[in-house]
């Protein structure tokens, strides 16, 4: 579909297994490699809507709120909450191809700087901190297939 569009144009509707979509398709750019490194503060899916109870949305996001507050006023102990929570990951995404919300706040922060408010990312609170990606090697093409012996 795309290869048929000229840059600036833009697609008819059709249906994909995500639903109906429309292209407008762009000129090539260089984009920017964004990674962070996040704080989650997890929900329960039944607990959505529940403001009161400690594993709802709102008592998450207050508790992620507060992590930010304290890492922005302390940046060394980001590291000792994270690990007191779970994980301690790193994630990238090219510009343009991760979530909308979280690709604008990496692109506002320096490199080691903490997100002044936490985002939702499905069933979490994130705190992030920008991170400097990590270089991926282009995955190799290959035209031979390997066939196991019997």
């Amino acid at each position: 579909m795309l290869r048929r569009l000229a840059v600036g144009q833009v697609s008819a509707p059709f249906e994909t297994l995500f639903g109906w979509e429309i292209l407008r398709r762009t000129a090539a750019r260089p984009r920017e490699t964004y990674a962070m490194t996040p704080i989650e503060v997890p929900f329960g899916v039944s607990t959505q809507a529940s403001g009161g109870n400690q594993g709802s949305a709102a008592a998450a996001r207050a508790k992620a709120q507060s992590i930010a507050d304290a890492s922005r006023a302390h940046p060394e102990r980001f590291d000792v909450l994270q690990k007191s929570g779970c994980c301690s990951s790193v994630s990238q995404w090219v510009d343009g191809r991760g979530p909308e919300e979280l690709m604008a706040t990496l692109r506002s922060l320096r490199l080691g700087e903490i997100a002044p408010q936490p985002l939702r990312l499905g069933f979490s609170y994130v705190v992030a901190k920008r991170v400097a990606p990590v270089a991926r090697a282009e995955p190799g093409t290959r035209f031979d297939l390997s066939w196991p012996e019997l």
